[in-house]
């Protein structure tokens, strides 16, 4: 056996009961304890964006917290708190809570609903800093569900009584009340 050889070995040897630890240290498990202690801080983040309680999202934020919107745009932690403001809308309500860890980090998956029954699906990400809970990563999805037909009349005018907007040829531009603007082909 070469001297390279045997330090190899000798370098194994030694590496691969530390890797076995590393491993274990990363074991990914449900953690009830810990479900509880983050739902519940959700609940108090979620009334905290509502009310623009801006001391509550310091509390449970991580300094590098970031938003990531529906629309890919990412928002940090100080655009966030500025952007917060009051609603006269209730919070949210929390339907299921699943929370998975990997030693400091935990991963949280919530399904929620407005007092409209709109769903939306968080994904977060705490992390155990200095030994506190914090958020580091939020994004929220709002769930697609199949909204009523939209009917048209004969005229090709949407049945919610909007006009035309533009004089593109075969294009009409429809200024439906709740969507903003809209365009359709119409058929004929």
């Amino acid at each position: 056996m070469s001297k390279f050889e045997v330090r190899f070995l000798a370098f194994l040897l030694v590496m691969l009961p530390l890797s076995g630890r590393v491993a274990r240290a990363q074991d990914i498990k449900p953690d009830p304890d810990l479900a509880v202690r983050l739902r519940q801080a959700d609940v108090l983040l979620l009334t905290a964006l509502h009310t623009a309680d801006r001391a509550t999202w310091l509390r449970f934020a991580a300094p590098d917290f970031f938003y990531l919107d529906e629309e890919g745009g990412v928002t940090y932690l100080n655009a966030f708190l500025n952007e917060l403001e009051p609603m006269s809308t209730k919070p949210l309500e929390i339907q299921t809570f699943k929370l998975t860890r990997a030693g400091d980090t935990a991963i949280v998956l919530h399904e929620d609903t407005d007092e409209h029954q709109v769903h939306y699906i968080f994904t977060e990400t705490w992390q155990q800093l200095k030994g506190d809970w914090r958020l580091r990563v939020l994004h929220i999805t709002n769930v697609l569900s199949d909204p009523p037909a939209i009917n048209w009349t004969a005229g090709g005018h949407l049945s919610s009584g909007c006009g035309y907007g533009d004089d593109t040829p075969g294009w009409q531009q429809n200024n439906l009340q709740e969507s903003g603007w809209l365009r359709v082909r119409s058929q004929g």
